[in-house]
């Protein structure tokens, strides 16, 4: 009883039943459409794809953001001889602002539009975004629950 208890909280609430649809693609670039790509990531994964009529539809968005990344080390001694500041060592933060290339996956509620599970990806370093964007949603929908 306690293991089937377990099972079903772990579960989210809308496992189980529906079928999914693609409301929103990543453009991999050169006009080249991922749509037949992802259909066939979806069916190995055992989802019942629905594109006319879907319960669930799947949006796929890249962005890119500046973060700010902290070295392993994070900080170190600086310092400098000033009379104004008493002289001496400082510390100083080692930091940078990198730009973070990403792909994120909601999956939204046809019906009222709720958001029922999301996830986000870096995409890796490169010359061929195909390749960057085919591996992050893979990732994503290996992560993805099955609704």
């Amino acid at each position: 009883m306690v293991a089937l208890l377990a099972a079903l909280a772990a579960a989210p609430a809308w496992a189980g039943a529906g079928t999914v649809g693609l409301s929103c693609l990543p453009s991999a670039g050169a006009g080249v459409d991922m749509r037949e790509w992802l259909l066939d990531r979806l069916a190995l994964k055992g989802a019942a794809v629905d594109e006319t009529r879907p319960q669930w539809k799947l949006c796929f968005k890249q962005s890119q953001q500046r973060q700010v990344y902290w070295p392993a080390d994070g900080w170190y001694a600086g310092g400098w001889r000033d009379w104004r500041y008493g002289g001496g060592m400082y510390w100083s933060p080692d930091y940078q602002v990198r730009t973070v290339r990403t792909l994120a996956l909601e999956v939204v509620n046809s019906a009222d539009g709720a958001v029922l599970w999301q996830g986000q990806q870096e995409l890796g370093d490169g010359d061929n975004g195909r390749q960057q964007l085919e591996n992050a949603a893979r990732k994503l929908i290996d992560l993805m629950p099955l609704p």
